[in-house]
């Protein structure tokens, strides 16, 4: 081989290790984006808590909404007098909406806040409802 063809040849590799090295970031930059694209579907939504029995709004209900996996994050908030209780920026996933309320029993539902239809309508039994007497 002669020195001339080794040059080319080590000057090809150059370049090829050289473009292999800038690859992955310009790829990571486009992951970055529909990571980020995700992360940012989100959506303001409401929760309708009612009496399971009659059907009567229910006032000061602690609601809890959780997402992700492990580790994960969350957002709380109170009905109100009509038992609506209103939430910002959650995202559009599937969440469990924890609800906790003197007399009553906890539930925890798990939600598809992409299918869901507004308000959500959720209800809680009395403890105790289930012993008959």
């Amino acid at each position: 081989m002669s020195r001339e063809m080794f040059r080319k040849l080590r000057t090809t590799i150059a370049c090829v290790f050289l473009l292999l090295g800038f690859l992955p970031v310009a790829i990571c930059p486009a992951q970055e984006e529909d990571r980020s694209a995700r992360k940012s579907q989100k959506i303001d939504i409401q929760i309708l808590v009612t009496d399971g029995k009659d059907g009567t709004p229910l006032n000061n209900v602690q609601v809890l909404v959780k997402w992700g996996e492990g580790e994960s994050e969350s957002q709380k908030a109170v009905t109100n007098g009509s038992g609506i209780a209103k939430l910002k920026d959650i995202p559009q996933e599937t969440v469990t909406i924890r609800l906790v309320a003197n007399s009553y029993r906890l539930v925890a539902p798990s939600v598809n806040l992409k299918t869901a239809k507004q308000p959500i309508k959720l209800s809680l039994d009395k403890e105790g409802s289930h012993i008959s007497q």
